[in-house]
């Protein structure tokens, strides 16, 4: 089956080129190079590239760049860079480890093993370095955790500068990954708090996949999630999905309630929804991905009220996985780096966690443990060998074998 990868996995856009400019690196450094220098180039503002890997293992590559061709070789040493990993860090308030040399190999564009440096040949502005890692056990690196490799240009051969506020790249390691998801029909889930969560900022996520999106009228009052309740401080919080939009509810049901259309939200395609509440405004991301930014007001969860996913117009073909509340307005870094892979339920300001898988279950794992009921009506099943990421429905294999099937009536 054909696999599709998300719109984006991270924060990228178009990168200007450093043409003896400046550009921003992770550590904040400005600089202006008046000779002819060296750079490193990721084409992301962010300065990363994107790694995916599989089973088999992955590649990306990054160029090595010379600001003007020259009449001579320049050799360019590379080593792996844990400061700047920190710096990135800090700065986008991730949690990004650096895999050891041993779990990687850097190349040539001619397939040949570099030994810590690369060569710029005479004449040419540039020299492509291949990033190619080795599977990860999932013992030693957890799926839980986040990887990457820093690089950083130390040295160039001959009067070469490396200009200081271009000379690091990252690969940001994405893993495929199997599991299972639930599909959910007849009825939702709610989960219980034992407290409010009548709080300045938050975050609700879930990532969906509905067997079909058309109008309104195709599927009347197709709920994502829903929560508020009897404390007048939390405010209602109630939305709705259709093709190309979603709705917000709090306190009005017109035009205004509803986010500009996309095609980002279609039936048959996995799209993990993320609602970030902060003072009054919430914006909402589809796959990472910004689409829309409502001014509300106070919203919160009730004590005993909870959230729920879902209600009586799921259907067939309706699949879900990864339902979290966090206290907190993620960040638009957190939200891609946290996009489709399982978490930690140690991970600080998560509350509420449901993986919504069959090892787990239909249960929430954070350090609250927070109750779950299953609606009256509900029916549900965990279909296993899904691959993540995709757009579109994949399996491992192309058939599923032993799906565990449980109603509830």
């Amino acid at each position: 089956m054909k696999q599709i990868y998300y719109r984006r996995l991270f924060l990228v856009s178009a990168i200007a080129l450093c043409m003896l400019g400046s550009c921003d690196s992770f550590d904040g450094v400005t600089d202006f190079e008046p000779d002819n220098g060296v750079y490193l180039e990721a084409l992301s503002s962010t300065r990363t590239a994107a790694l995916t890997l599989t089973k088999e293992g992955g590649e990306a590559s990054f160029n090595v760049r010379l600001a003007n061709p020259t009449t001579s070789d320049v050799t360019v040493e590379l080593k792996r860079d844990e400061q700047s990993l920190s710096a990135f860090n800090k700065l986008n308030n991730t949690q990004l480890e650096a895999i050891p040399d041993s779990c990687y190999t850097l190349l040539n564009a001619k397939g040949e093993v570099l030994k810590g440096s690369v060569t710029i040949p005479a004449g040419e502005f540039s020299a492509k370095v291949i990033v190619r890692v080795k599977p990860l056990n999932e013992t030693s690196f957890p799926l839980s955790g986040r990887y990457a490799i820093p690089f950083v240009a130390t040295n160039a051969s001959g009067d070469f500068n490396i200009l200081k506020s271009s000379n690091n790249v990252l690969i940001q390691i994405n893993r495929t990954i199997v599991t299972s998801v639930t599909e959910l029909k007849g009825n939702g889930i709610r989960v219980y708090t034992d407290k409010d969560y009548i709080i300045p900022e938050w975050t609700c996520q879930v990532t969906a996949h509905y067997s079909m999106l058309g109008t309104y009228n195709d599927r009347p009052n197709l709920t994502i999630v829903y929560f508020g309740g009897p404390n007048p401080n939390a405010g209602a919080f109630y939305t709705r999905i259709i093709k190309g939009k979603l709705q917000v509810q709090s306190g009005r049901d017109g035009d205004d309630s509803w986010t500009r259309e996309t095609d980002l939200i279609q039936g048959k395609r996995w799209i993990q929804i993320t609602f970030v509440y902060n003072r009054k405004k919430m914006d909402i991301y589809i796959n990472g991905e910004l689409i829309h930014t409502f001014a509300l007001g106070n919203i919160g969860i009730s004590k005993g009220n909870g959230i729920a996913l879902g209600n009586g117009g799921l259907r067939s073909g309706d699949y879900f996985r990864e339902l979290r509340f966090w206290s907190k307005a993620l960040t638009p870094q957190e939200i891609n780096n946290y996009l489709y892979l399982p978490l930690d339920p140690q991970t600080p300001n998560l509350e509420m966690y449901l993986p919504l898988t069959k090892e787990v279950g239909i249960k929430d794992i954070s350090h609250n443990n927070n109750k779950v009921e299953i609606f009256s009506g509900a029916q549900y099943q965990f279909i296993e060998n899904v691959l993540f990421p995709s757009l579109e429905l994949a399996f491992d294999k192309e058939e599923t074998n032993n799906s565990v099937n449980e109603s509830i009536n």
